[in-house]
């Protein structure tokens, strides 16, 4: 007697999406913001971004931290439209939010603004 043994394996894939992503936020001059982009899919999505439709690559002041962007000691040229990306081969999302920038410095020392915007 001759047994066959057959096995298959099924491959998922699943497009990029966003769960969590950016929103407008208005912050002070000198404070930190932590951008955040919570991406999901099937392979795992990178995530890239981008200010004012340019590539933005860690810097003394710009930290990409897994899911996050964070930015510290927050100046004037901070300002504008900050863009996640993510792209998994399978399919890309994207999200978008506005900075603005206030100038003085917050009265208040170093804050943390938390910019997040969660879709259904």
């Amino acid at each position: 007697m001759h047994t066959v043994l057959h096995t298959e394996l099924f491959l998922f894939s699943e497009p990029a999406s966003i769960s969590k992503g950016l929103q407008d936020e208005t912050v002070a001059v000198g404070t930190t913001v932590l951008l955040q982009c919570t991406a999901h899919g099937i392979p795992p999505p990178a995530l890239s971004w981008l200010h004012n439709a340019a590539p933005l690559h860690s810097s003394p002041r710009h930290f990409l931290l897994g899911s996050s962007l964070q930015i510290r000691g927050v100046t004037m040229q901070d300002s504008g439209v900050y863009q996640c990306i993510a792209d998994n081969g399978v399919g890309f999302a994207q999200s978008a939010g506005r900075l603005r920038v206030q100038p003085g410095r917050s009265t208040a020392g170093p804050q943390e603004s938390k910019v997040s915007i969660y879709k259904n």
